[in-house]
């Protein structure tokens, strides 16, 4: 049976995996009128006090704000021309329109090897095959792209949640590490610069605060995974 500590690991890897996902979510889908009425809606809105409960940190604070700001100055304006700006915000911000006003694009291997399909690119295809994963036919981005590394993320903590549940420590152990392994061998590698020069060029608050969302998340996760790590080698004697 689970005991009460195992549940609050349950909750935290629940908890990560939904964020992952969110962010995931708003690099890889591309904005229509749907979207953007989906970021106006209630629920989306408060899905943020969840996460800013969850996860206390200044960067995350921000970045919810600044959504939060922008939701409100746009809300009450024609849905199409808000779509424009934010498709033309997006586009410049995702897809390296120019190098005075865009960062490059968000693939891992444009910042640490300068170019696409680079030698970074190979090493996530392989951790995507190590852990059986296979990428969407539907996809088109390599899977460096920031979108599908959140979704790798993703799909770990939803993994780790499952051994927990399952009564596994020592798969729960494992997929900890794997992340851990995986933040600090390439998200922390380079997303926090991207969201850094994407925070100075972007043009709305909406993609202003989703660079800070981005870099606070991930800079609290990359520590709270290796507490969680300690944490299970000391109180439940896990060993790699």
């Amino acid at each position: 049976m689970t005991t009460f500590v195992w549940k609050k690991y349950i909750e935290v890897a629940e908890a990560r995996s939904q964020v992952y996902g969110l962010l995931s979510a708003l690099y890889m889908e591309l904005p229509d009128l749907k979207w953007l009425g989906g970021i106006f809606d209630a629920g989306f809105q408060q899905s943020f006090p969840s996460i800013a409960s969850d996860f206390q940190m200044a960067g995350i604070k921000e970045g919810l704000e600044l959504i939060a700001g922008f939701v409100t100055e746009f809300k009450s304006k024609p849905r199409e021309e808000v779509f424009k700006l934010v498709s033309i915000d997006r586009t410049r911000l995702l897809h390296g329109v120019g190098k005075k006003t865009s960062p490059p694009p968000p693939y891992e291997s444009m910042y640490r090897d300068g170019r696409i399909w680079g030698k970074s690119t190979e090493e996530v295809a392989r951790t995507c095959s190590h852990l059986g994963i296979k990428l969407s036919e539907e996809c088109s981005e390599p899977p460096d792209y920031i979108g599908i590394e959140f979704d790798l993320m993703r799909l770990i903590c939803s993994a780790e949640k499952e051994a927990w549940e399952a009564g596994s420590i020592d798969k729960a152990g494992k997929f900890l590490q794997v992340g851990s392994e995986f933040l600090s061998q390439h998200i922390m590698r380079w997303v926090p610069d991207f969201c850094e020069q994407m925070y100075r060029k972007a043009e709305l608050d909406f993609y202003r605060g989703l660079s800070r969302l981005t870099r606070g998340f991930v800079e609290y996760d990359s520590r709270l995974v290796e507490q969680q790590i300690d944490n299970i080698k000391q109180k439940l004697g896990w060993e790699p």
